[in-house]
């Protein structure tokens, strides 16, 4: 009996490396990579905002230099402070670094942005002089650079570069002289901002934006030459917008 049972315990023990060979070793779970988002590639989008606080006063020179002294100032006339909304597009490309995001937008707005005042002069010489003065940004555009950092979805720019638009300046010489008009389908300047911008799907992101705009001092005159002002064209705007990113377009 001892025998028997010695036996099977050895035949046992040869038998049990053999059967634990034969059996399927364990298999690790396979776990797909998390794909990472990036910003690289060409989008494009609408905005909608608000421009504003573009406050000056409207100075008014007389020419007639019947004294010999040289140019007469009559004083400021009005204060303008142009708001008003506006609406556009944007097109752009940006190419991803690590966490470094650069690239380049050019933007398209029609413009609400107005404001239409009148006043009495207090400091001119001709004291007493009335006039009535309005500004009036039809379009803007700019072309810009924007880099800044990224945080997976999660991008916070800088944004610069140029500016360009059409203003219509006038201001109306109550029974003095004819009125000055300036009406320049291109004006030329500078734009800086700054903004944020996320994207809730791997195609759609929502950017909230502030530029500043200037489109520099422009020299506006009567038709007779006599009376001129000289008008600073910048605005202050805040922009909210959708962009839809093309993946895998020039990427």
């Amino acid at each position: 009996m001892k025998r028997a049972l010695v036996g099977l315990i050895a035949a046992t023990a040869l038998v049990s490396p053999a059967v634990a060979a034969d059996l399927p070793l364990p298999v690790e779970p396979i776990v797909a990579p998390i794909p990472v988002f990036s910003w690289t590639g060409f989008y494009a989008g609408a905005n909608v905002g608000w421009g504003c606080c573009s406050d000056q006063d409207v100075g008014v020179f007389d020419h007639d230099d019947v004294d010999g002294d040289g140019d007469i100032f009559e004083g400021d006339i009005a204060s303008l402070d142009d708001d008003g909304v506006f609406a556009g597009v944007q097109a752009g490309y940006n190419f991803q670094w690590n966490w470094l995001v650069t690239g380049v937008e050019a933007d398209w707005q029609w413009s609400g942005i107005f404001d239409d005042e009148s006043g009495t002069t207090a400091t001119g010489p001709a004291d007493g002089f009335r006039g009535h003065a309005s500004s009036d940004v039809d379009w803007f555009a700019t072309l810009r650079g924007r880099a800044g950092f990224a945080w997976q979805r999660f991008f916070l720019y800088g944004t610069g570069g140029l500016a360009a638009g059409n203003v219509e300046y006038t201001v109306r010489l109550r029974g003095v002289g004819p009125d000055i008009r300036h009406d320049e389908e291109w004006e030329w300047g500078w734009v800086a901002g700054a903004g944020a911008e996320f994207a809730f799907t791997d195609n759609l992101s929502a950017k909230a934006e502030w530029q500043f705009i200037d489109l520099g001092t422009e020299d506006a005159s009567s038709p007779d030459g006599r009376f001129s002002t000289h008008p600073t064209i910048e605005f202050h705007t805040f922009r909210v917008g959708l962009n839809y990113r093309f993946n895998g377009l020039f990427q």
